[in-house]
């Protein structure tokens, strides 16, 4: 199904975070990551569940970035690296905020 959303005012990012595992902890690209975990799993017994928990966190770091309260966010908008939005569905479920679940058939 497609859809297609109006806002009645231009969308902004006022906060963001980000999130990588061991690997990437030691790459290059770590000076730019907020979150760098030591367990590729974050302690989660699957990668699907650790993906969800990853998204979570980032989610939630985002928002304390923004100043912001929970409340205060009008939406989520989300896919995830399984391009089944199974994770991000997961994690969004976790906060009291419209959740826009991007798929890519």
């Amino acid at each position: 199904m497609n859809g297609t959303f109006f806002f009645k005012n231009k969308p902004k990012i006022i906060g963001v975070s980000s999130i990588c595992g061991p690997k990437e902890s030691k790459s290059y690209i770590a000076k730019y990551v907020k979150t760098k975990l030591n367990d590729d799993t974050y302690g989660e017994d699957s990668f699907e569940k650790a993906e969800s928990r990853m998204l979570y966190t980032v989610i939630k770091n985002a928002i304390i970035d923004s100043g912001l309260k929970q409340i205060d966010v009008n939406s989520i908008i989300s896919g995830d690296l399984l391009n089944q939005i199974i994770a991000s569905t997961f994690a969004a479920r976790n906060f009291d905020i419209p959740y826009l679940g991007l798929y890519n058939a």
